[in-house]
């Protein structure tokens, strides 16, 4: 072999080395990808499998039909009373702010 030949091969092998650290760069930034993607999959995972425990939606809706059903009982207990009008059907009467009604 002579020098150029020699010199051609190292200036290949340079290349190649180059080339090698380069892919070394980029494989270290794709498992670091993949371990970030991992740890976050496992969390998804975790979350996924836990136990939610009751629903707080139950509590409030119950809460919700209680005051509906003591609403329905005073209205039930208004259409039972003997109640007089406060005024007439056409706005005469003893209705206080009678205008401010008008």
């Amino acid at each position: 072999m002579n020098d150029s030949s020699v010199a051609k091969l190292l200036a290949a092998v340079e290349r190649i080395e180059k080339r090698q650290a380069v892919y070394e760069v980029v494989a270290h930034k794709i498992l670091t990808c993949i371990e970030v993607q991992d740890e976050k999959l496992n969390l998804i995972v975790a979350e996924m499998t836990r136990d939610p425990g009751p629903s707080p939606t139950t509590a409030v809706l119950t809460e919700i039909l209680g005051v509906m059903e003591r609403q329905a009982e005073l209205l039930e207990g208004m259409a039972e009373d003997d109640m007089t009008p406060i005024w007439n059907e056409d706005g005469s009467g003893d209705a206080p702010n009678s205008e401010a009604v008008r």
